[in-house]
């Protein structure tokens, strides 16, 4: 089985994924191609969920209904150090 048809996209992307262009393609498809490969990526939801400290609230995040967990406007919680 050929690349492309592993991961379902044309040749000209394989070559993109081939030589680390990886800024074409957004986060949700490099993940789609970890999976379609055979790699389990897990739940990035759980893993975040799994690193924060016991009794620390979302610190930030925003939560309820229909929220993804995305940093509240005008929160620096979830980057990293460097980018605070």
């Amino acid at each position: 089985m050929q690349a492309g048809e592993l991961l379902r996209i044309a040749q000209p992307r394989v070559s993109d994924l081939a030589r680390g262009r990886l800024g074409k393609f957004s986060l949700e498809k490099l993940l789609q191609f970890a999976r379609l490969a055979g790699i389990d990526v897990g739940d990035p939801n759980e893993a975040i969920e799994q690193a924060r400290p016991e009794g620390q609230d979302q610190g930030g995040l925003e939560s309820g209904p229909g929220s993804r967990g995305l940093p509240r406007k005008g929160s620096l919680v979830g980057l990293p150090p460097a980018f605070r």
